[in-house]
């Protein structure tokens, strides 16, 4: 899963620390939601986070991970958008744009966690295409097909993106 800030570069041109320290402040509180969704935070991008799900094994699993992560995208977004707008009393808020892929990936520990594979890249395709389409939450179909309830999703296209041969759906 791939997190990213919308309109943070131009958010913190305009308003400086007192927006920096808030996405901080955001940053910290949806890594705690990932952990609560039993998904593991690796990499702090910025204006981003990159996590997993799946990582560790969970004895008492209610959802899906697909299901998990999901609702952890859903509570970003509107986590992000409640506190910018809050931020801004009521004027002006940000949104998120997340990219959700299911696949294979690599571990990788050298000064931390990293997660490296087509998987990752993949996600983080789709998180920067959502730009184009003017979506916030983009999934790829083995994504979709782990979700034990994917009645609410729709499918937008078929897609070549950025550094793979094959289209994805």
């Amino acid at each position: 899963m791939f997190v990213d800030v919308a309109d943070s570069t131009n958010m913190a041109e305009r308003y400086g620390t007192l927006f920096t320290d808030k996405l901080r402040e955001i940053l910290d509180k949806i890594e705690d939601r990932i952990l609560l969704h039993q998904g593991c935070p690796i990499k702090n991008l910025g204006d981003g986070l990159l996590a997993a799900f799946g990582i560790w094994p969970v004895a008492d699993r209610r959802h899906s991970l697909a299901d998990e992560a999901l609702a952890c995208a859903l509570h970003a977004s509107s986590f992000v958008q409640e506190e910018t707008r809050n931020l801004f009393s009521g004027t002006e808020q940000c949104g998120v744009r997340v990219g959700l892929a299911f696949g294979d990936i690599n571990y990788h520990m050298g000064e931390g966690l990293d997660i490296l594979g087509d998987t990752v890249n993949l996600a983080a395709r789709l998180e920067s295409i959502n730009k184009v389409y003017g979506t916030r939450t983009m999934m790829d179909e083995a994504f979709v097909g782990r979700m034990k309830d994917n009645n609410n999703t729709r499918e937008l296209d078929t897609i070549r993106v950025k550094g793979k041969n094959n289209p994805v759906t």
